[in-house]
């Protein structure tokens, strides 16, 4: 494999808007993340039409609890998945 297409392989590290980082595949054009941001993304997704959702059109009493499990891709320090 030419140095250049193992280059185009592997995954960056971007700044998204929002000042998280997110991992960019030149190869597919793709990004982990929105490129608005990682904490933007999840907040929108788990709070925003999530939780808020919910919170205002599901029946519960005061003293109800929430839990919340988020289980993801993680994404690793050096950002290859070939270790």
């Amino acid at each position: 494999m030419l140095e250049q297409d193992k280059e185009r392989e592997e995954p960056t590290i971007v700044a998204t808007q929002d000042g998280s980082d997110t991992l960019a595949h030149a190869l597919l054009g793709e990004h982990y993340h929105s490129l608005f941001g990682a904490v933007a993304e999840s907040e929108h997704i788990y709070i925003g039409a999530g939780l808020q959702h919910y919170i205002t059109s599901c029946e519960r009493d005061a003293e109800s609890t929430i839990a919340l499990l988020e289980v993801g891709f993680a994404t690793s320090a050096t950002g290859s998945a070939h270790g």
